[in-house]
């Protein structure tokens, strides 16, 4: 015998994230790399928004490794996948009562201060894609900005605010 509604409910949560990087590089251009976060803060988040009007923030952990690769001599990509740990909202909720992502953080794991000659990065654009117990449910692109100024230690974290709706269906 199977529940119906069991199927709706959000088991898993991941997103893929992407996140195109220019700057004024030391050295030979554009780097690439492979990353091991340490930590285990939920630096990442989306902003929710539920078919009743409210907002939910949810939190999102670095899943695996992160990987930079070169996709031009000025520009590098940042990947990375995040989930959200078991507990933590929307995990074992309706996933039918998600509407729409309104915007979201994002961090530029690997790329320090030492990578660029003046300290500064541009935000070429932002993607992040969302699954739901393994199949996509929203994909966001917004564009970036800059230059930001990177930290003198760690990582650059990034806002951005896009609406998109989740996609509906199985």
């Amino acid at each position: 015998m199977t529940c119906g509604g069991c199927r709706k409910l959000s088991h898993h949560y991941e997103t893929e994230v992407a996140v195109a990087i220019s700057g004024n590089w030391v050295a030979s251009g554009a780097p690439h790399a492979n990353v091991m976060v340490m930590g285990d803060a939920a630096d990442e988040y989306l902003d929710i928004r539920l078919t009743n009007g409210s907002a939910k923030r949810v939190p999102l952990h670095v899943k695996g490794g992160v990987t930079i690769s070169k996709l031009d001599a000025n520009t590098s990509v940042v990947r990375y996948r995040t989930q959200v740990r078991p507990g933590n909202w929307p995990i074992n909720e309706d996933s039918r009562l998600l509407r729409a992502c309104e915007g979201g953080g994002v961090v530029a794991w690997g790329i320090n201060k030492s990578y660029v000659t003046d300290g500064m990065i541009r935000i070429q654009r932002i993607e992040v894609r969302v699954f739901i117990n393994g199949q996509k449910k929203l994909a966001v692109a917004a564009l970036g900005g800059g230059p930001f100024p990177l930290p003198s230690e760690g990582s650059a974290k990034f806002d951005f605010r896009k609406h998109q709706e989740f996609e509906t269906g199985s």
